[in-house]
């Protein structure tokens, strides 16, 4: 049970690690953090649109983490008109993106949220969490570290204040491919159905991909608290075991393993289209 020996996923990292320098995308300018509207706006549609797909989906309530400039909030106010929501983001001073949405059923809160003993305090409970972070750091290390960070706290968030049956949006990293199995695993005992996605449009060689999560199974917010904090805990040690070996079983394994090869694919095509 072993990712890294997979035929297509070498296939796909041989592509990349020949042609890095093909790949010119850059979300640093003159030392500041920019996003391109125009293709937040293309990814944004397609997330929700494939998230939403074949679902009867109801949603009242929900929070977008890392949401600045508030593209992806914008289209889930605009699909499902009577919802409210709540966007998240680091404030501009600390090297956040500014919000340029401005709507009346939806808050905008300035937080980091990597602060220590940050809680959500919110009156009601979610049927939606959606969190897409990046971090904004041009060492490679720092920032996969500091972006698993961002996956985990968006995740302790979200969970702990999710509905019964409530759903889950969040950007995930193939970077190493055996902690994005075992994070895929974890994810997948919280809910009763998931998928994984990755766009064919946007950011196609990019290790980024999403895992959508259907029907929360509920529980105990100060065991999530716990469960997240180990998480969190073990991935500040580059010889855990999370990050060499898959701990899930073999039909596990299988499951993900099917599922991770779609994505895959998507990454292979994307390079092949770059380096035609």
């Amino acid at each position: 049970m072993d990712p890294s020996k997979d035929k297509n996923y070498n296939y796909m990292k041989n592509l990349a690690k020949k042609n890095y320098k093909l790949d010119t995308f850059d979300r640093v300018n003159e030392g500041k953090f920019i996003e391109n509207t125009k293709e937040l706006e293309l990814i944004g549609n397609e997330i929700i649109n494939n998230f939403i797909k074949d679902k009867s989906l109801k949603i009242n309530f929900f929070i977008d983490i890392c949401s600045a400039p508030g593209i992806y909030s914008k289209i889930i106010l605009n699909k499902f008109p009577i919802i409210t929501g709540i966007g998240i983001s680091l404030p501009p001073e600390e090297g956040g993106v500014e919000y340029e949405i401005e709507e009346s059923n939806f808050k905008k809160i300035y937080k980091n949220i990597l602060e220590k003993k940050y809680k959500l305090e919110i009156s009601k409970k979610l049927d939606l969490g959606i969190a897409s972070c990046v971090s904004y750091q041009n060492d490679a290390k720092k920032a996969f570290k500091l972006n698993n960070e961002l996956i985990l706290k968006s995740l302790y968030l979200i969970l702990s204040n999710l509905n019964q049956d409530g759903n889950l949006i969040i950007n995930m990293t193939m970077k190493n491919i055996h902690l994005a199995f075992n994070l895929i695993n974890i994810l997948n005992k919280y809910f009763k159905n998931y998928k994984l996605w990755k766009s064919i449009n946007v950011w196609g060689t990019k290790n980024t991909f999403y895992f959508f999560g259907y029907n929360f199974v509920e529980r105990n917010s100060n065991k999530i608290n716990d469960e997240i904090n180990e998480l969190i805990e073990k991935i500040q040690n580059e010889k855990n075991e999370l990050y060499y070996k898959f701990l899930g079983t073999v039909e596990e394994y299988n499951t993900i393993n099917f599922e991770m090869r779609k994505i895959y694919q998507v990454r292979i095509n994307a390079w092949k289209k770059l380096i035609q």
